[in-house]
């Protein structure tokens, strides 16, 4: 099936009109689509438009293996096309190395998380560069040298660990506290996998291990400062995982092909402190 997606063009001789994001994207699930043609502006912003679409083919793409079809943006909206240019161009990178492809997890091996050493460095330096060239997650630059980087991951009070599958690092994350004295009981973490890994469970694996970790080092809470708001496969797995969002800053992420969007904070608590009333003051 050839999807053709607009709100005022006729449709081309042997594809199908489609008039809004989400129809389209129920047509993506049910495996059907061979070749889509996406406009950008279709009348209604708050259903969506054609970059909509894009976006939830490259998280699926990124997560779920998801094999997109060939993709045609005819928009005449400048700007906007080359911002569709632009996320075809991201999936079709994601996809020429997806996930399943042998580099992950498969049968009969096993992934290990464990402390991060100095030798891990350079791989765990790979990943990192690799998650923030995308532009649409971490704050950081991609210029990050290796002696910064070193400093970050294992400076003073950071604690790392990596996952591991035989001999290679596919995720790392790294914890310590939020902030120092008086707020040195909550803890914060940042979290990497490796773009090839996604989709595989080591997100998941990661956040949970660090949980535990945190706990049994005496924390009390877990707060996560800067959640981009598009990022929902982050946002989606914390809340899972009993995560709230307590504030959004915003416009506070200069999003590489979106341009400024929201950053959330996220908490939670650990081991049913939130359960014990704040000690009150004399």
């Amino acid at each position: 099936m050839k999807i053709f997606l607009d709100d005022e063009r006729p449709s081309p001789e042997g594809w199908t009109l489609v008039r809004w994001p989400d129809e389209v994207i129920a047509l993506l699930q049910s495996g059907t689509v061979e070749e889509l043609s996406l406009d950008h502006d279709l009348g209604d912003d708050e259903r969506g438009t054609g970059y909509h679409v894009l976006l939830w083919i490259e998280e699926a793409v990124a997560t779920r293996g998801f094999r997109p079809p060939r993709i045609r943006v005819h928009s005449a909206n400048s700007s906007a096309r080359q911002k569709m240019e632009a996320a075809v161009g991201a999936i079709y990178r994601l996809a020429s190395d997806p996930p399943g492809d042998g580099k992950g997890p498969a049968a009969g091996e096993s992934m290990d998380i464990r402390r991060a050493s100095e030798d891990d460095l350079a791989a765990m330096l790979v990943i990192f560069q690799a998650v923030v060239a995308t532009g649409d997650t971490l704050p950081f630059a991609n210029a990050t040298d290796e002696d910064v980087f070193r400093m970050q991951w294992f400076g003073a009070g950071e604690i790392a660990y990596v996952a591991s599958v035989g001999a290679r690092v596919c995720g790392m994350y790294k914890f310590g506290a939020n902030y120092p004295d008086l707020g040195s009981h909550v803890a914060s973490a940042t979290y990497l996998v490796s773009p090839s890994d996604r989709g595989k469970g080591i997100g998941r694996a990661l956040v949970e291990h660090s949980l535990a970790q945190a706990e049994g080092a005496g924390y009390l809470a877990m707060q996560f400062n800067y959640v981009v708001s598009t990022n929902t496969v982050a946002i989606s797995l914390y809340e899972k995982l009993g995560f709230s969002i307590v504030g959004t800053l915003p416009k506070a992420f200069r999003h590489r092909r979106l341009g400024l969007v929201d950053a959330h904070v996220m908490y939670r608590f650990l081991g049913g402190h939130d359960l014990e009333p704040s000690p009150l003051k004399p």
